[in-house]
């Protein structure tokens, strides 16, 4: 509205052709896509290692009260601050570096797959606590066929939710500092599009980021293959449950 009606220039409000002209420019003669697949490829790997600590985490709070009642407290006091609030911290103990970013990320991505993980271990365990000591169930059948496959469901939770905090921390640690390289992602691009004061460009790459957050979750958490392995994960559970 604010382009169409003549009151503002083109520099603050572009058109709608001009913004999807923009997009498909970035797409097809820049670097859009690759900075949109660094962007995602690092997102994946701190939601990965997010998601091995938080379950060494929970597996090592059932065997220790001292590890259980520390990660608790830790996820009490660090889990409502934002990621992007540590920034002055990290940049004192790592500097403007790749791993600052991803410890910003697991900050932001870990407390969530930890909560989730940790009360889906502890509602298991008590459900089948009975059935594992009167058949003697060995560890390892315990935590591949019992305890894995009955917190699936609530680990892709975490993971879902692990997904959105990491995204926006990447985004907004990007747009803030930039990480430098060949390969910074999308964040970096709306930086520099607007030290171009390159609205259009910006309005583009905020497209992208809808784009990429929307495809992402379609495809890895709202698929139906997806849907089908939690489904045989319920499945399985439900069964044992009555045997």
């Amino acid at each position: 509205m604010g382009a169409y009606s003549g009151r503002f220039p083109e520099a603050m409000f572009p058109s709608l052709g001009h913004v999807f002209g923009r997009f498909f420019e970035l797409l097809f003669y820049e670097d859009l896509a690759l900075k949109a697949l660094y962007s995602i490829g690092v997102v994946i790997v701190a939601m990965s290692i997010s998601a091995v600590l938080a379950l060494l985490l929970s597996f090592m709070g059932l065997k220790s009260y001292y590890i259980r009642y520390s990660t608790e407290l830790m996820n009490t006091i660090a889990s409502p601050i934002p990621g992007i609030a540590i920034l002055p911290i990290v940049m004192l103990w790592l500097g403007v570096s790749r791993e600052a970013m991803m410890l910003i990320m697991i900050h932001a991505m870990i407390w969530p797959l930890w909560m989730n993980t940790a009360l889906a271990l502890e509602r298991i365990i008590k459900r089948y606590e009975r059935m594992i000591k009167a058949f003697r169930i060995p560890l390892k059948t315990r935590v591949r066929h019992i305890y894995m496959e009955g917190i699936l469901p609530d680990l892709i939770v975490g993971l879902e939710i692990a997904w959105s905090r990491g995204w926006r921390a990447l985004l907004s640690i990007e747009m803030i500092f930039g990480i430098v390289g060949s390969h910074s992602g999308l964040g970096w691009l709306i930086y520099e599009r607007r030290m171009y004061m390159d609205t259009a460009g910006m309005f583009a790459g905020l497209i992208a980021i809808a784009l990429c957050g929307i495809t992402f979750e379609s495809i890895v958490f709202k698929s139906k293959k997806m849907e089908a392995f939690v489904e045989t994960a319920h499945r399985n559970q439900t069964a044992s449950k009555k045997v």
